[in-house]
């Protein structure tokens, strides 16, 4: 479509940092500026507190309602 990536189209979370795997729901249809397909997927793990050397993993993504 041509927008890129936008930080003015993008939602934050928290995530839990306790070395554990999680489920995080985002619901993507709340975010103001959020609309038609999703063509691209931008991950940036910024978490308060992190460390150098601190990794995110993520195990999978499943898309969908």
């Amino acid at each position: 479509d041509g927008k890129g990536y936008d930080d003015t189209r993008s939602v934050q979370f928290d995530i839990l940092r306790d070395g554990a795997f999680h489920i995080y729901r985002i619901p993507l249809k709340n975010a103001a500026l959020y609309e038609g397909a999703l063509t691209g997927l931008k991950i940036v793990p910024a978490v308060a507190g992190a460390e150098n050397g601190d990794r995110v993993e993520i195990r999978s993504i499943r898309l969908g309602e």
